[in-house]
């Protein structure tokens, strides 16, 4: 017989992604627009859960933490070149 696996998906509130990735919602928002300098096209999009209300994946967001160390690391050492 198969298994049947099931995907949970937790949804992060705004108030928690901030909470989570220590960033205020600007810098959220600055990060997801791509005319700011601060637009990062890894950072996980927002979804859209109503009229006005947007969450993020949690699983998305715990990617990006991840991968942030190994982008200072080659941050830095493109700058010591």
């Amino acid at each position: 017989m198969s298994e049947l696996i099931q995907a949970v998906y937790v949804i992060l509130r705004k108030r928690q992604l901030c909470q989570r990735i220590g960033l205020s919602p600007a810098q959220v928002y600055a990060m997801l627009d791509p005319k700011s300098p601060s637009h990062d096209p890894a950072f996980p999009r927002q979804i859209r859960l109503g009229a006005s209300a947007v969450g993020w994946f949690e699983h998305e967001v715990e990617a990006w933490l991840t991968s942030r160390p190994r982008v200072r690391v080659a941050q830095q050492a493109k700058e010591s070149k």
